[in-house]
């Protein structure tokens, strides 16, 4: 990530600098805030050079200035691209000799960096007796009814690097519509949509977020407990593909164990696995 950062960092410096000078933009003053992005798709990586040739076509040489800023970051960008890329040789190599990555690179919208992101957090589930821990782990368990909510000045009682990898999966798999997990995404949020509660009911639950007459839950709402339940499910099934790899017991989630569900399926793409 952080070697990632840098080479973002460096390329939007100098897209920055060639867009301003394109469009004719002073150089020494902040723009507003655009809430128009489709200028992007013009400066991207690949067109700026193409972009920095119009630039002189029409406007003559750059200054002396110009040129020794675009090939100073030029080169910058280009090493922290290469180091990039020995970090990704690095990230090969780890994940060769990790037994989970088998099952993960099958997964559509696991990268090898949440990949080794996963297997940094929870490693092979080796603490976690039930699904349960794990989610209370990563902070995605409930606390009297709702989400767990970190409390200003408390120390958390999950991992919070554990919480953000789990949420970048999550979105991952809406922006890939990962097959399976994006299905339990769209079923969920379909059936929330379509719940109503008495007047009062979400008030007295959510205060800060509802008035007394709201009875149907907010998009964003909505949204959330859809991506916690596709989240959930998917730690579920690396719990049973990570314990299962290290030949350790696998216990079945409590609404499978004591509340006699028969709905929970099993991990998807193991064919071959154990």
């Amino acid at each position: 990530y952080g070697h990632q950062a840098a080479r973002i960092a460096n390329f939007s410096r100098i897209r920055n600098f060639i867009r301003r000078r394109y469009e004719d933009l002073p150089l020494n003053i902040p723009e507003d805030k655009k809430e128009d992005k489709a200028y992007i798709n013009r400066y991207i990586d690949k067109n700026l050079e193409f972009l920095l040739k119009e630039i002189v076509k029409k406007q003559g040489k750059l200054s002396k200035e110009e040129q020794c800023f675009i090939e100073e970051f030029t080169q910058i960008a280009r090493e922290t691209k290469r180091l990039e890329r020995r970090c990704l040789k690095l990230m090969d190599d780890f994940l060769a000799r990790e037994p989970i990555w088998q099952w993960l690179q099958r997964i559509k919208g696991i990268s090898k960096v949440l990949a080794i992101n996963l297997i940094r957090n929870f490693g092979y589930c080796e603490e976690a007796k039930s699904p349960s821990s794990i989610w209370k782990f990563a902070g995605l368990d409930v606390v009297d009814g709702k989400a767990r909510a970190r409390k200003r000045g408390e120390k958390a009682q999950y991992r919070p690097r554990a919480k953000v990898v789990a949420w970048l999966i999550g979105d991952s798999f809406l922006k890939q519509r990962t097959p399976y997990y994006r299905e339990i995404y769209d079923k969920e949020k379909q059936r929330l949509e379509a719940l109503e509660f008495e007047p009062g009911e979400l008030h007295e639950k959510y205060p800060n977020s509802y008035k007394v007459t709201d009875l149907k839950l907010t998009p964003l709402h909505i949204h959330r407990r859809a991506m916690r339940k596709m989240i959930k499910r998917f730690l579920i099934h690396y719990y049973v593909v990570a314990r299962k790899l290290k030949g350790l017991p696998i216990r079945p989630p409590y609404v499978e164990e004591k509340l006699k569900h028969t709905n929970i399926e099993p991990p998807p793409l193991t064919d071959g696995l154990f």
